[in-house]
């Protein structure tokens, strides 16, 4: 539940092209089973993990604040060198 919530900007961005791609292909509606229901409900959130896994999470680490380390760290580094 985790990974859809964190990659549910991603759902967001997408759902709307991978719906209409699957639903309406050459823009006339497509007429499905459950099964394809289903299939084409978890192809947008299949294609929104990707695209978080492979884009936006590392995309977050690189241009996110740099962490410094606690202070107890800094002191047990400092203890650690001397």
């Amino acid at each position: 539940m985790v990974l859809l919530g964190d990659a549910s900007y991603s759902l967001y961005l997408l759902h709307s092209f991978a719906v209409s791609a699957y639903f309406m292909p050459m823009g006339q509606v497509r007429r499905t089973s459950p099964l394809g229901f289903a299939l084409g409900i978890s192809i947008p959130i299949v294609l929104s993990i990707l695209v978080y896994g492979i884009i936006e999470w590392p995309a977050r680490r690189w241009l996110g604040p740099k962490r410094q380390p606690e202070p107890e760290a800094k002191k047990l580094i400092a203890e650690a060198v001397i």
